[in-house]
């Protein structure tokens, strides 16, 4: 097999194992990805419709709430991965709601997404680890994929097996 794109080039029984062991990764990636949740928390039903929409589409569950009440009852009684908030909310800022997942669930990601820009608050944010990524409104799909992805990445990488 020729080529740097998977790996080294190797001779054909080699590349039959490898190729056999790469489909069996990627099948296990899937199956796990089937079951990382997402909870995306946004007042507005058409960004959570389109939302929900575009990351089925990876294979996630998705969640949905409307305010942080509804999204702390989500997060009780459901292991979440991943939480995309929007910043401007009803009862609760959107950076003061991560703040509290990130003290009462440090294992999910935290995502912004909002079209209200403080760049203060959200470096702060970020700086302090109260948040993953902020991402802007109207958001770019496939920035937003790769963005969900990458902030699995740290826990899917310690099921994969390296490329030899």
């Amino acid at each position: 097999m020729q080529g740097f794109l998977l790996a080294k080039p190797m001779p054909k029984e080699q590349a039959l194992s490898f190729l056999s062991d790469y489909r069996s990764t990627i099948n296990e990636n899937l199956n796990q990805q089937e079951h990382q949740v997402v909870l995306i928390v946004d007042d507005e039903e058409n960004v959570l419709k389109s939302l929900k929409r575009l990351l089925r589409r990876d294979g996630y569950h998705i969640f949905t709430a409307t305010n942080a009440d509804e999204a702390f009852n989500v997060l009780a009684h459901q292991p979440v991965d991943v939480v995309i908030s929007d910043q401007r909310m009803r009862n609760m800022q959107g950076l003061e709601f991560l703040s509290n997942v990130r003290s009462m669930y440090p294992d999910a990601a935290r995502i912004v997404l909002t079209a209200y820009r403080n760049e203060e608050n959200l470096t702060q944010a970020i700086n302090e680890s109260e948040v993953y990524r902020f991402l802007d409104k109207p958001w770019d799909d496939e920035v937003l994929r790769q963005t969900v992805r990458n902030s699995l990445r740290p826990r899917q990488e310690s099921n994969l097996r390296p490329f030899t």
